[in-house]
């Protein structure tokens, strides 16, 4: 009769304890999609995310963070027209890639887009010549 007894309640707590688990995780669920969707729409608010659309461009939302733009031209008619420049928009102190360029190459940039390698790229000593209407080391 004891044995009887204990069956019945140890069936009671069974029956008890997943509905207490599915109670505690829907509470559980219901808590991080409340959080997901308040970090969505705050997130949707601020105005300097970058947005990347599907082909690789590269639009930014804020317009007063200029982009880094490049655009170098080899072209030249004598010597003065050359000049030597960083091509990858990193200072001296921080992986300069340094390039013969004509002087009328667009380089601007915006130091927050760009990750320089941490390696010390002085300045060369070469200076920069007009050979047959190209830019080059001499």
């Amino acid at each position: 009769m004891y044995r009887k007894y204990g069956k019945k309640i140890a069936k009671k707590e069974l029956k008890k304890r997943p509905r207490k688990l599915l109670l505690v995780l829907s509470f559980i669920l219901i808590l991080l999609l409340g959080v997901n969707f308040y970090l969505f729409t705050k997130c949707e608010e601020s105005k300097d995310l970058i947005y990347i659309p599907p082909f690789g461009e590269i639009v930014q939302k804020n317009e007063s963070i200029q982009p880094t733009i490049i655009k170098i031209n080899y072209y030249c008619e004598r010597d003065e027209d050359c000049m030597l420049a960083s091509v990858n928009c990193c200072p001296e102190t921080a992986g300069a890639y340094w390039e013969c360029v004509g002087r009328n190459s667009t380089i601007i940039c915006n130091p927050e887009g760009v990750i320089c390698p941490q390696v010390i790229s002085p300045r060369p000593e070469y200076v920069c010549r007009c050979v047959n209407n190209f830019c080059i080391p001499s």
